[in-house]
């Protein structure tokens, strides 16, 4: 009876340990693969955030480099653009020069004053006018008005208007340019005045080439700048 109660206790010992064994074998087997999913997940998300990381620094290298290829581009066409303004200006000036030696042709600046004061009167439409001018041209401007009368006339005709024109002996245009003198100079050219002053009209040479030079930009520009030209910037 012993015998059989000791090899029972026998076998159910070593029934339990059998089972302690194998549900250790399984613990460790469940913690160690744990242990790999974990050890997996974390090194998936580690090489995520550094994927992320050298994306981001990626496009700010790129970004950085976009706008500093932008800064250099907009500094050349800056440049270009200075340069472009620099050439209008000198040929506004040059133009304003050769206007200014073209008035000591009194034969032909006759004619121009005339033009000048002619299209003036018919633009005012006022019968009493007083004439600007320089003080160098007034052996010009005096005999011109005759002239220039009796052209407004036909330029406002059927309109009716008897024109009343005098030199204004009270104010004159500055003279022409002078490399010895310094201050304002006028290249040629008059300015009408009526109603006291209030109302002026400006046909001097400078005022007159400024509007040619505003509306020939265009195309003064595709003289000095071709598309082709333009298009490498």
């Amino acid at each position: 009876m012993d015998q059989r109660v000791e090899k029972n206790l026998k076998q159910m010992r070593g029934f339990i340990l059998q089972e302690a064994k194998e549900k250790q074998e399984e613990i460790e087997s469940k913690a160690q693969e744990d242990y790999y999913v974990e050890k997996n997940n974390l090194f998936e998300a580690e090489k995520e955030k550094i994927k992320k990381e050298f994306e981001r620094k990626q496009s700010q290298i790129s970004v950085k480099r976009r706008i500093e290829a932008s800064n250099r581009t907009n500094a050349i066409l800056l440049d270009v653009q200075k340069r472009r303004n620099e050439l209008l200006q000198e040929t506004l000036e040059k133009a304003m020069r050769r206007a200014a030696q073209d008035s000591k042709n009194k034969t032909q600046y006759k004619i121009l004053i005339t033009d000048l004061i002619a299209q003036g009167l018919a633009e005012l439409l006022e019968p009493n006018v007083l004439v600007l001018a320089r003080e160098e041209d007034l052996d010009v401007v005096r005999p011109a008005i005759k002239d220039a009368v009796a052209k407004a006339k036909k330029l406002i005709a059927p309109k009716v208007i008897d024109f009343t024109v005098a030199v204004d002996e009270n104010e004159r245009l500055p003279a022409g340019p002078d490399p010895s003198r310094e201050g304002h100079s006028c290249c040629g050219g008059i300015i009408l005045t009526c109603h006291g002053g209030k109302i002026r009209l400006n046909n001097t040479l400078e005022a007159r080439l400024k509007i040619a030079y505003e509306n020939l930009q265009p195309q003064m520009k595709k003289i000095y700048f071709p598309d082709k030209l333009q298009n490498e910037f």
